[in-house]
């Protein structure tokens, strides 16, 4: 793994600084992990804060992973970011080298997770954490940029007919309670 990819870690702006927190810079933290992919984030830092820290605005497309916190002791998160981010320290951000597609990297950990999970340890006060040596040391076969790509592609082509899908059941849902409503109200 340690030829895929370099990383980058994240940092905290001083939180009682609220002029650092007022912006419009999503800063990513572990509870933002929940989905594939990354638009936004529920915390957000202003550009004084990121001058005044260690953080990096971060390119879309890279792939951020958690390496700290008791998640890790049932669940790897991963996650690929869409827009330019900056990251907590419990995380880091993983730049794809020239050879390997984001979206492969992406997919190619979340197919890993269990064997990556086995690579976590607990720190001394209890928090599980995942060392980067180890993760770097991890021996994973990639195949030919051509076919990471077209992987990507197939990828794409599922998410959007799940998106599809997503939106049929609401509209199904909206129908089904219409028809409720004026079933009950005897309007049928």
């Amino acid at each position: 793994m340690g030829e895929l990819f370099s990383h980058v870690s994240g940092a905290t702006p001083s939180t009682e600084n609220p002029d650092f927190w007022s912006g419009a810079i999503p800063w990513v933290s572990p509870k933002d992990m929940k989905s594939s992919e990354i638009y936004d984030s529920s915390d957000h830092i202003s550009n004084a804060a990121l001058k005044s820290s260690r953080l990096r605005l971060l390119p879309k497309d890279i792939v951020l992973i958690v390496i700290r916190g008791m998640i890790l002791a049932h669940t790897f998160p991963v996650a690929i970011a869409r827009v330019p981010v900056t990251i907590n320290q419990d995380m880091k951000a993983l730049l794809p080298c020239a050879e390997i597609e984001p979206d492969y990297l992406h997919w190619l950990l979340k197919a890993n997770a269990p064997k990556i999970l086995s690579l976590v340890s607990t720190a001394g006060h209890g928090t599980k954490r995942l060392e980067m040596a180890s993760l770097l040391g991890l021996a994973i076969s990639v195949p030919p940029k051509s076919l990471q790509q077209e992987f990507s592609a197939y990828v794409s082509q599922v998410r959007i007919l799940e998106a599809t899908q997503v939106d049929s059941r609401r509209r199904l849902e909206d129908l089904f309670q219409c028809l409720l409503h004026r079933a009950f109200q005897g309007e049928l």
